[in-house]
């Protein structure tokens, strides 16, 4: 199973987590108004954030690897300044930079080792306009967050687009060398039931850093959350504003 089972069904996705976007849309949409566009969002998925940013009239670009993600994303953004791309981030290649590069719903968690990572950053530094931000979320590798379910869990209960109730269950095993968490879910629906498993790197604070600064990339801010609470150490997630470093 490859880990983008959990990302198969964009409509699907929408129903279970659309409504928790709602803080990183505000956020967003307030810092666009300083920066201006064009938009770049990565790791886009069904346009929960692409299209509320195309909607304030500037152009957005939205890259995902999930073609059914796209497909829904497409679906629900006729007539708006938007186009999707079916890409690897890494091996996508715009042809002008942005004032704005967006990533959202932890995705940065899905780049799983240094290479990748390292890559992710050097790439935003190449594509940003010289005042422009980079703004992303990512979980951080605090005991609550890697604590292990041996056991099945119920991690959620929601009705999808069609009305029914569907339960979702969950075992997860956090493997230290790798820094990794591989979830095994689980999803009843109407007396069937669905199998995703995804994997999510916890990097520290240390090591995204680091990488920054290597990629040319400066940190603008740190937040909690999107509600831009101050960071403390012990916050579970945090949300960073990055800039390009301008070296004589």
């Amino acid at each position: 199973m490859d880990n983008l089972s959990e990302f198969a069904n964009g409509r699907a996705y929408d129903a279970q987590y659309g409504h928790l976007y709602t803080d990183d849309i505000t956020c967003l949409t307030r810092l666009l108004a300083e920066t201006g566009g064009p938009v770049l969002d990565l790791c886009c998925g069904t346009g929960i954030v692409s299209i509320p940013l195309a909607q304030q009239g500037v152009e957005v670009i939205g890259v995902d690897l999930s073609q059914p993600m796209l497909d829904w994303a497409r679906a629900k953004s006729q007539g708006l300044p938007v186009r999707w791309v079916h890409s690897d981030v890494l091996a996508y290649e715009p042809v002008w930079r942005f004032g704005l590069i967006t990533m959202t719903g932890n995705a940065l968690q899905m780049f799983l080792d240094d290479t990748r990572l390292l890559g992710l950053f050097q790439r935003v530094a190449e594509w940003l306009s010289d005042e422009g931000s980079f703004v992303f979320d990512t979980r951080l590798p605090t005991p609550q967050q890697l604590h292990p379910y041996e056991e099945e869990v119920e991690l959620a209960r929601f009705l999808d687009s069609e009305c029914h109730e569907v339960v979702e269950l969950a075992t997860r095993y956090y493997d230290s060398i790798s820094q990794c968490q591989t979830w095994h879910k689980r999803r009843l629906r109407n007396g069937e039931q669905q199998h995703s498993q995804i994997t999510l790197r916890y990097s520290t604070i240390e090591q995204l850093e680091s990488m920054m600064y290597e990629a040319g990339l400066q940190v603008q801010a740190r937040f909690a959350d999107w509600q831009q609470t101050p960071f403390q150490r012990e916050a579970h997630s945090i949300v960073y504003r990055l800039g390009r470093i301008h070296r004589a």
